[in-house]
C-alpha cells in the first residue's frame, strides 16, 4: 500500500497543492528519499527515470527555500535543456502555495545576457545545463554564495555526456555549508569518486529491481523495406494515439516524420538541428495533443516527461543496451505501466542480443504476418495550436484567453484544451474541427482589452 505525503509532510497548504495536482500518494523512490531529503542530510538516490525522483528533489528545495530572501538559493543541474525546461515548469507548479518564488532556466540556445537581467531582479532557484552555469560564473553574472541546497539530476548522464570538468568547476563556487542532492540511474566508479568528494556523508537511497517501471516489451522481426508499413499497421491495430518514435540519425527522423505526415498522421522530428525555440514549441504541440508522433534521436529526447504515454517505438534499434533502457524509459512513468515496441531488421539482431545479455532475459521475434493497417484508423491529432504575440509580459493569464474565447467566440471550454502563457508569447491548444473559428475570434477581436496578433503555429517553421 502506498503512503500518504502527509506522513512526512505537515504543511497543509503544500499537502493541498500535492492533492490538487493529483499527487495521492508516494511512489517508491519518494517514500524511501523523502524523509532524508527533508531532514537536510545529504542523499545519493538511484532510481529510474519516470519514478518520481523530480518532485522529491523539488521538495527539499522548497523547504530549504525563505523566499522572502531574494537571493538564488539553490541551483539544479541536468544534462540537457528540455530537461531543464520540464524541472523548472515542475518546480513553478508545486510553489504555488508559497508566495512569490521565482525560478529561472539557464540553458545555452537563448540569450544569456536575459538570464543574466533575471538573476540580477533575484531568482530564487536556478535550473541550468552545466556548460551555461560555468559561462555565467565567468562572466560575473551568477553568484552562488547564498546557495543552500546543490542538486544533480540525471548525474550519469551528465558524465557520459562529458560535463564531468563543468560539474566539478561549479562545485568550487559553491558554499561549504549546503544541502547536495544527486539522482542517477546508475552509480559507476566515477560518479562515486566524484561524490565523495563534495558531499557529507550522504544517505544511499537505492530503489530495488522490482520497482523498475513497468514495460511490456515486444520485438518485431521486420526488414528494413517492410518497416513503415509495420509501423503504421501496429498504429491502427493497436489504435494508439500517440508515441515517441526513435530513430538512430537526424536524416531518418525527417524521412520518417516526413512519409508520416504526407499520408496525414499529425507527426513531427525532433532533434538537434531545430533551434532550441523551435524544440520548445514542437514539444509544447506534442504535450498538447497537436503532434500525436514524436520522432526522435535518443539525445533529442532526454529530459522528455510525459506522464500517459501509449508506446515507444524503436523504428532503427540502439546501438547500446544502455540506450535502449534509456528510450524505452519514456512509456511507464510514475508507476504507470507502459508499451515498447522494436522493429528488428536482420542486420540489428545484435542489438537485441545485447540487449537480452543486459536485461537478462529472452525476447521472442515476433512475426508482422497478418499485420495490416485499418483505414479507420483515426490518424489526425484531437487538437492544433494557436500562438498569441502576448505573454506574461503583457499580464496575460489562461482564464483572459479562455474568456475571450468563450465570450465572443462563444467555444466551450471542453473545445480548449492546455493553455500555456510563456515570457513573451502563449500557445492555445484548440479542437481541430474549431481551430479556424477561433483563430478568427482571437484576431479579430481583444483578449483583456487588447489587440494581440494571433497565428496558426505552422506558421512559425
Amino acid at each position: 500500500m502506498s503512503t500518504p505525503f502527509k506522513q512526512v509532510i505537515s504543511n497543509p497548504e503544500l499537502l493541498k497543492n500535492l492533492e490538487d495536482l493529483k499527487f495521492k500518494s508516494m511512489t517508491t523512490v519518494q517514500e524511501r528519499s523523502l524523509k532524508d531529503v527533508l531532514s537536510g542530510n545529504d542523499c545519493i538516490v538511484l532510481a529510474n527515470t519516470g519514478s518520481g525522483k523530480t518532485l522529491a528533489f523539488a521538495l527539499g528545495v522548497l523547504n530549504n527555500l525563505n523566499e522572502s530572501e531574494f537571493a538564488l538559493q539553490a541551483l539544479i543541474l541536468a544534462p540537457t535543456r528540455d530537461l531543464v525546461e520540464q524541472i523548472a515548469q515542475d518546480i513553478r507548479v508545486l510553489a504555488r502555495y508559497k508566495d512569490n518564488v521565482k525560478v529561472t532556466t539557464l540553458i545555452g540556445g537563448k540569450p544569456l545576457r536575459e538570464q543574466a537581467d533575471a538573476l540580477e531582479k533575484g531568482a530564487h532557484i536556478a535550473v541550468g545545463t552545466p556548460g551555461r552555469i560555468v559561462d555565467h560564473i565567468t562572466k560575473g553574472t551568477l553568484t552562488l554564495n547564498e546557495i543552500n541546497t546543490f542538486v544533480l539530476d540525471e548525474c550519469d548522464r551528465m558524465l557520459d555526456m562529458g560535463f564531468e570538468e563543468e560539474m566539478r568547476n561549479v562545485m568550487k563556487f559553491l558554499p561549504h555549508a549546503r544541502q547536495n542532492l544527486l539522482f542517477s540511474a546508475t552509480l559507476g566508479d566515477g560518479l562515486e569518486k566524484m561524490a565523495n568528494k563534495f558531499m557529507n556523508r550522504p544517505k544511499k537511497i537505492y530503489v530495488s529491481e522490482e520497482e523498475k517501471p513497468k514495460i511490456k516489451q515486444r520485438f518485431y522481426a521486420c526488414e528494413e523495406k517492410d518497416k513503415f508499413e509495420t509501423f503504421k499497421a501496429i498504429l491502427s491495430s493497436e489504435n494508439l494515439r500517440d508515441a515517441i518514435i526513435f530513430c538512430n540519425t537526424k536524416v531518418m527522423c525527417d524521412r520518417v516524420s516526413d512519409n508520416l505526415n504526407n499520408e496525414g498522421f499529425s507527426a513531427h522530428a525532433f532533434h538537434a538541428d531545430y533551434t532550441q525555440e523551435q524544440r520548445d514549441e514542437i514539444l509544447l504541440q506534442f504535450m498538447n495533443g497537436s503532434i500525436n508522433l514524436l520522432v526522435c534521436t535518443e539525445v533529442a529526447a532526454r529530459g522528455i516527461d510525459v506522464e500517459e504515454l501509449d508506446a515507444v517505438f524503436n523504428y532503427e534499434m540502439a546501438h547500446e543496451a544502455k540506450n535502449h533502457t534509456h528510450r524505452i524509459g519514456r512509456t511507464a512513468r510514475a508507476g504507470q505501466s507502459g508499451h515498447a515496441i522494436s522493429l528488428v531488421a536482420h542486420s540489428e539482431l545484435k542489438s537485441l542480443k545485447g540487449i537480452e545479455e543486459d536485461s537478462g532475459e529472452s525476447y521472442e521475434l515476433l512475426s508482422i504476418k497478418g499485420l495490416r493497417y485499418s483505414a479507420a484508423y483515426n490518424k489526425k491529432a484531437i487538437f492544433r495550436t494557436l500562438k498569441v504575440r502576448g505573454g506574461k509580459k503583457d499580464k496575460l493569464r489562461p482564464g483572459d484567453i479562455v474568456g475571450a474565447l468563450s465570450g465572443e467566440g462563444d467555444l466551450s471550454i471542453d473545445d480548449i484544451g492546455k493553455i500555456s502563457v510563456k515570457a513573451r508569447f502563449s500557445y492555445i491548444a484548440i479542437k481541430s474541427a474549431l481551430i479556424n473559428k477561433a483563430h478568427k475570434t482571437l484576431n479579430n477581436g481583444k483578449i483583456k482589452g487588447k489587440k494581440f496578433k494571433v497565428w496558426f503555429i505552422e506558421e512559425s517553421k
